[in-house]
């Protein structure tokens, strides 16, 4: 299944992509179902120079918006500090900063807007890069688009007022690829199901407290909560056989995924004979989707309407599928 996927792999303008309705960046599989999670994610190709908008609605994706860019002025992922490289994945915007005025030998002094993204992220950090302060920012409107940033993703001041409106800070995503791979719909579709399965599979392991085959699903290098993979399993272990009951439902999710590198949010329902919860759950994973292993996790606990509302749009549990036939179902468990 992940031969035909690759051997699917296509490259595609943004432009030519518009004409073939049927294609979309390899690195959205699913941008989740309700109001929560931002219907918007950009898109970053370095090799057009081009940053792109994308919103998901009921009939797939689309670009709302494509402009012109600027990137770091080395070519190449960023692995290190003042390497004036962009670097490639999976981020987040962390906040907006109205003006600000820098002064770089690329653009002159010049007061800005920009959107610090979370570089570096877990990944990054994982991979030992370094290095800080990359930024979608301004850039004088008389500046050529070529000269080269430290590593920023710079856009015009129009072209950033209009991006802006589509931002919702630590909650839009920004993939940021050398050149992005165009894939036909229907393959987006078999990775769906691929990772909807594996999760269903997570949440039926830990449900049934069958810690073995829980801890599969885990990278031996898994950190989290200060937690390395050996105090994970003991922690988990000590939670199963504490509780009598537990019961897991999950919000769609919302997947994306960068080469070997995959982003799984969802909202979680957590319940059990002595304890519950609600919340924003992360799922950090490392494979291609024969062997995804997770290597660390992160829990926002929230009620907020936001939140009740993405899980009430669309969840399911880990028992609405059967795992042997591998045939997805639109049966609900009927322990809730």
């Amino acid at each position: 299944m992940v031969t035909a996927f690759i051997a699917a792999m296509i490259f595609v303008t943004p432009s030519s992509q518009a004409a073939q309705a049927d294609l979309v960046p390899e690195n959205f599989v699913g941008l989740g179902n309700g109001p929560f999670y931002s219907p918007n994610i950009f898109l970053v190709d370095k090799s057009k120079r081009t940053l792109t908008i994308w919103e998901q609605d009921g009939s797939g994706y689309k670009v709302t918006k494509e402009f012109k860019a600027d990137f770091g002025k080395m070519s190449g992922d960023k692995v290190a500090v003042n390497d004036s490289k962009t670097p490639e994945g999976i981020y987040f915007f962390e906040k907006y900063i109205k003006s600000i005025t820098l002064d770089f030998q690329e653009y002159g002094q010049h007061p800005v807007q920009a959107f610090p993204m979370n570089y570096p992220n877990l990944f990054d950090k994982r991979d030992g890069k370094t290095g800080y302060g990359i930024w979608l920012h301004t850039m004088p409107d008389s500046a050529p688009l070529d000269r080269g940033s430290k590593g920023c993703v710079v856009i015009r001041n129009n072209d950033f007022l209009e991006a802006s409106q589509y931002i919702k800070i630590q909650n839009t995503p920004i993939i940021v690829s050398n050149e992005v791979r165009y894939i036909p719909t229907k393959e987006v579709d078999v990775q769906k199901k691929e990772v909807t399965l594996w999760l269903k599979k997570w949440l039926k392991s830990w449900q049934e407290k069958d810690i073995s085959a829980y801890m599969a699903f885990y990278d031996k290098n898994f950190k989290s909560k200060g937690m390395n993979y050996q105090n994970w399993q003991a922690y988990k272990k000590g939670l199963a056989e504490n509780y009598n009951q537990i019961n897991i439902e999950i919000s769609e999710p919302r997947i994306m995924h960068f080469r070997d590198e995959w982003v799984i949010e969802f909202i979680q329902k957590y319940s059990s004979d002595q304890y519950q919860d609600l919340g924003n759950k992360v799922l950090y994973v490392k494979g291609n989707l024969n062997n995804m292993k997770i290597i660390a996790e992160d829990f926002d606990p929230t009620n907020s309407d936001l939140a009740l509302a993405q899980f009430d749009a669309s969840h399911f549990s880990c028992c609405s599928v059967d795992l042997n036939n591998r045939g997805l179902s639109t049966a609900r468990d009927s322990s809730n």
